[in-house]
């Protein structure tokens, strides 16, 4: 979980060579079904190769209707380049400066969206694959048919067996996120526990810049999620998401900040004492000593007992005037 953020990149792996194996599968049976021979068979082939690992990048929303609309432009746009490209084909001055003309196109129609960036990409495709390959006006109706339904295999895989789900996707961008996190407070202990200036020191200070890249990256991703109103928790909101997202952004700022200054060569050695370990099992604690009983001071004396005492009842009110009460008794 902590190199790969929701396994984003495995899915993503996972997805485009799911794609390009069974567009190529389907590419050679179209070939096999329209007799289009060996050569044939291997252009169809390629074209369905290229639309699908263009396509696995560009169909990624959980929306089945967005990836729809997405994935309608792609027979129009691959096929404009391969149209192009054969029509200027026979001419080389042609071809070039169509050549250049082209790929301003497909980088200027990027400004338009993230959509654009595939669109245009497939058009400079279609077109260098038609300009190498000298297709000829013939056999463009077939590679526009091969195009159209390697475009459908690949949107069929992805509203169905690669799609993703948002919120378990985001769970899993906030567990790696939380992995990465304590990589980098592992590495801030390795940095106060190593001597300043010693070589484990700047292996420990190479160790908190790339745990804190990892962090930001995770938190880039799940800021990317907080636009997908399924994937966040129940309650949330965009705003809170990303306020909470630049809270822990900023913590851990002040977390390398202050590792870094303590760790310096000129740094007060009581401030760079043995880092606190709340998991670290505290020593057992030594049972108090008994009170030893206090003595009295010399000053302090034993209250005097009082003159007379409560007379017993045989004690007669003439013998208590006449004699003084010492011991209790008349």
């Amino acid at each position: 979980m902590a190199s790969d953020p929701g396994l984003g990149r495995l899915q993503l792996g996972l997805a485009g060579a799911g794609n390009v194996a069974v567009c190529m599968v389907v590419g050679y049976g179209l070939a096999l079904l329209l007799h289009a021979g060996a050569q044939g068979t291997v252009v169809f082939m390629l074209l369905s190769s290229v639309v699908a690992m263009i396509g696995t990048n560009a169909l990624v929303d959980h929306r089945i209707r967005a990836n729809a609309i997405t994935a309608a432009y792609f027979p129009l746009a691959m096929g404009a380049g391969i149209t192009a490209g054969t029509l200027l084909g026979p001419s080389q001055p042609a071809s070039l400066v169509g050549f250049v003309v082209v790929m301003f196109l497909a980088v200027w129609m990027r400004r338009f969206g993230l959509g654009y960036f595939f669109y245009g990409f497939m058009l400079w495709n279609g077109y260098f694959f038609a300009s190498f390959l000298k297709t000829t006006l013939p056999a463009l109706p077939a590679m526009l048919v091969a195009i159209i339904v390697a475009t459908a295999v690949v949107l069929l895989l992805s509203c169905t067996v690669f799609r993703r789900h948002p919120r378990r996707t985001l769970a899993a961008v906030f567990r790696s996120m939380s992995a990465r996190q304590r990589g980098l407070a592992r590495a801030c202990i390795a940095l106060l526990e190593a001597d300043p200036g010693s070589p484990g020191a700047d292996r420990a200070s190479l160790a908190i810049f790339r745990a804190r890249a990892r962090a930001t990256e995770a938190a880039l991703m799940s800021d990317g999620w907080a636009a997908h109103a399924p994937a966040l928790p129940e309650g949330w909101t965009a705003s809170t998401l990303r306020a909470r997202l630049l809270e822990l952004q900023l913590g851990l700022d002040r977390l390398t900040l202050g590792t870094r200054q303590l760790a310096a060569t000129d740094a007060d050695p009581a401030l760079r004492g043995p880092p606190w370990r709340p998991w670290a099992r505290s020593p057992p604690r030594t049972p108090p000593a008994p009170a030893k009983p206090q003595r009295p001071s010399p000053s302090w004396r034993p209250p005097r007992p009082s003159a007379c005492r409560q007379r017993p009842p045989t004690c007669t009110a003439a013998s208590a005037l006449s004699r003084r009460c010492r011991t209790g008794r008349c």
